[in-house]
Protein backbone atom coordinates (compact mmCIF):
# COMPACT_ATOMS: atom_id res chain seq x y z
CA UNK A 1 0.00 0.00 0.00
CA UNK A 2 2.52 2.32 0.90
CA UNK A 3 4.58 2.07 -2.53
CA UNK A 4 1.11 2.28 -3.91
CA UNK A 5 0.76 5.69 -2.48
CA UNK A 6 4.30 6.76 -3.74
CA UNK A 7 3.75 5.39 -7.30
CA UNK A 8 0.50 7.54 -7.42
CA UNK A 9 2.38 11.04 -6.28
CA UNK A 10 5.63 10.30 -8.02
CA UNK A 11 4.06 9.02 -11.12
CA UNK A 12 7.04 7.80 -13.45
CA UNK A 13 7.86 11.24 -15.33
CA UNK A 14 8.15 13.33 -12.31
CA UNK A 15 11.56 13.30 -10.74
CA UNK A 16 11.74 14.17 -6.67
CA UNK A 17 13.38 12.70 -3.94
CA UNK A 18 12.72 9.79 -1.64
CA UNK A 19 14.07 9.34 2.04
CA UNK A 20 13.59 5.75 3.73
CA UNK A 21 14.79 6.40 7.18
CA UNK A 22 15.32 2.89 9.07
CA UNK A 23 15.72 1.39 5.43
CA UNK A 24 16.96 -1.75 6.52
CA UNK A 25 17.48 -4.04 3.36
CA UNK A 26 16.64 -1.79 1.04
CA UNK A 27 13.22 -3.45 -0.39
CA UNK A 28 10.87 -0.54 -0.51
CA UNK A 29 13.38 1.63 -2.59
CA UNK A 30 14.24 -0.95 -4.77
CA UNK A 31 10.68 -2.13 -5.50
CA UNK A 32 10.02 1.79 -6.52
CA UNK A 33 12.78 2.09 -8.80
CA UNK A 34 12.02 -1.47 -10.30
CA UNK A 35 7.75 -0.21 -10.97
CA UNK A 36 9.25 3.08 -12.44
CA UNK A 37 9.67 5.77 -10.13
CA UNK A 38 12.62 7.90 -11.03
CA UNK A 39 12.89 10.13 -8.28
CA UNK A 40 16.32 10.10 -6.23
CA UNK A 41 16.26 7.80 -3.88
CA UNK A 42 18.56 7.35 0.06
CA UNK A 43 18.00 5.21 2.08
CA UNK A 44 19.90 5.33 5.71
CA UNK A 45 19.70 2.12 8.18
CA UNK A 46 21.82 2.16 11.89
CA UNK A 47 22.57 -1.40 11.13
CA UNK A 48 25.68 -1.74 8.84
CA UNK A 49 24.48 -5.15 8.18
CA UNK A 50 21.17 -4.15 6.75
CA UNK A 51 23.25 -1.63 4.62
CA UNK A 52 25.99 -4.21 3.44
CA UNK A 53 22.76 -6.54 2.08
CA UNK A 54 20.58 -3.25 0.90
CA UNK A 55 24.30 -2.34 -1.14
CA UNK A 56 24.28 -6.50 -2.61
CA UNK A 57 20.49 -5.95 -3.56
CA UNK A 58 21.53 -2.81 -5.69
CA UNK A 59 24.69 -4.23 -7.22
CA UNK A 60 22.40 -6.98 -8.39
CA UNK A 61 19.56 -5.39 -9.30
CA UNK A 62 21.48 -3.20 -11.78
CA UNK A 63 20.56 0.39 -10.57
CA UNK A 64 23.41 3.14 -9.65
CA UNK A 65 21.19 5.38 -8.55
CA UNK A 66 20.01 4.52 -5.21
CA UNK A 67 22.19 5.72 -1.98
CA UNK A 68 22.23 3.69 0.89
CA UNK A 69 24.21 4.34 4.19
CA UNK A 70 25.07 3.32 7.53
CA UNK A 71 23.46 6.33 9.81
CA UNK A 72 20.58 7.76 11.85
CA UNK A 73 18.08 10.66 11.07
CA UNK A 74 20.49 12.81 11.98
CA UNK A 75 23.15 11.97 8.75
CA UNK A 76 20.26 12.54 6.48
CA UNK A 77 21.35 15.82 4.65
CA UNK A 78 18.36 16.31 2.30
CA UNK A 79 14.82 16.90 1.95
CA UNK A 80 12.29 14.93 -0.19
CA UNK A 81 9.11 14.93 -1.75
CA UNK A 82 8.20 11.57 0.53
CA UNK A 83 9.96 10.35 3.30
CA UNK A 84 9.42 7.18 4.62
CA UNK A 85 10.01 5.30 7.83
CA UNK A 86 7.83 2.23 8.31
CA UNK A 87 8.10 -0.05 11.24
CA UNK A 88 10.81 2.06 12.28
CA UNK A 89 9.14 4.56 15.13
CA UNK A 90 8.42 1.88 17.81
CA UNK A 91 12.29 1.58 18.09
CA UNK A 92 12.82 5.10 19.42
CA UNK A 93 12.81 5.93 23.24
CA UNK A 94 12.29 9.62 22.03
CA UNK A 95 9.39 9.04 19.33
CA UNK A 96 7.92 12.32 19.12
CA UNK A 97 11.36 13.89 18.84
CA UNK A 98 11.68 11.28 16.06
CA UNK A 99 8.59 12.20 14.43
CA UNK A 100 9.54 15.75 14.18
CA UNK A 101 13.09 14.73 12.68
CA UNK A 102 11.04 13.24 10.08
CA UNK A 103 8.95 15.91 9.25
CA UNK A 104 11.85 18.73 9.46
CA UNK A 105 13.29 16.45 5.99
CA UNK A 106 10.15 16.98 4.05
CA UNK A 107 9.87 19.57 1.18
CA UNK A 108 6.56 21.96 1.29
CA UNK A 109 3.46 20.01 -0.06
CA UNK A 110 5.72 16.89 0.61
CA UNK A 111 4.63 13.92 2.11
CA UNK A 112 5.06 11.69 5.78
CA UNK A 113 4.60 8.41 5.57
CA UNK A 114 5.06 6.16 8.64
CA UNK A 115 4.02 3.00 10.66
CA UNK A 116 3.65 1.49 13.76
CA UNK A 117 2.29 -0.94 15.94
CA UNK A 118 -0.71 0.23 17.36
CA UNK A 119 -0.33 0.90 21.47
CA UNK A 120 -4.08 0.63 22.17
CA UNK A 121 -4.18 -3.07 20.60
CA UNK A 122 -5.07 -5.57 23.28
CA UNK A 123 -3.42 -7.82 20.71
CA UNK A 124 0.11 -5.24 21.04
CA UNK A 125 -0.21 -5.58 25.16
CA UNK A 126 -0.94 -9.21 25.10
CA UNK A 127 2.24 -9.92 22.59
CA UNK A 128 4.49 -7.48 24.53
CA UNK A 129 3.41 -9.61 28.10
CA UNK A 130 3.64 -13.02 26.74
CA UNK A 131 7.39 -12.06 25.14
CA UNK A 132 8.00 -10.97 28.12
CA UNK A 133 7.11 -14.23 30.00
CA UNK A 134 8.83 -16.23 27.60
CA UNK A 135 12.34 -13.80 28.25
CA UNK A 136 11.49 -14.86 32.06
CA UNK A 137 11.32 -18.40 31.67
CA UNK A 138 13.60 -18.83 29.07
CA UNK A 139 16.58 -16.60 30.62
CA UNK A 140 17.10 -14.31 27.40
CA UNK A 141 15.20 -12.21 25.09
CA UNK A 142 13.67 -12.49 21.86
CA UNK A 143 14.44 -9.38 20.52
CA UNK A 144 18.62 -9.39 21.70
CA UNK A 145 17.70 -6.38 24.28
CA UNK A 146 16.22 -4.14 21.85
CA UNK A 147 12.67 -2.60 23.57
CA UNK A 148 10.13 -1.50 20.87
CA UNK A 149 7.64 1.21 22.24
CA UNK A 150 3.54 1.05 20.81
CA UNK A 151 2.54 4.80 19.99
CA UNK A 152 -0.84 5.71 21.67
CA UNK A 153 -3.06 7.21 19.51
CA UNK A 154 -3.41 9.73 21.93
CA UNK A 155 0.19 10.77 22.04
CA UNK A 156 0.34 11.35 18.23
CA UNK A 157 -2.94 13.13 17.74
CA UNK A 158 -1.30 15.56 20.57
CA UNK A 159 2.38 15.66 18.61
CA UNK A 160 0.31 15.94 15.04
CA UNK A 161 -1.82 19.37 17.06
CA UNK A 162 1.12 20.79 18.72
CA UNK A 163 3.22 20.63 15.02
CA UNK A 164 0.53 21.81 12.51
CA UNK A 165 3.16 23.94 10.61
CA UNK A 166 5.08 21.13 9.81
Amino acid sequence: MVEELVISYLSPTKEGVVVDAGCGMGNVLLNLRENGVKAKMYGVDISQDMIGLANKKLDLSGYKDINFMTGSLEDITVSANIVLSLGVIGYQEKQEEFLAGLSSLVDNEGYLIFTTANGDSFLRLARRYLSKLHSLVKGKTKSKGVEFFSIKNNMLINFVAQNNDL
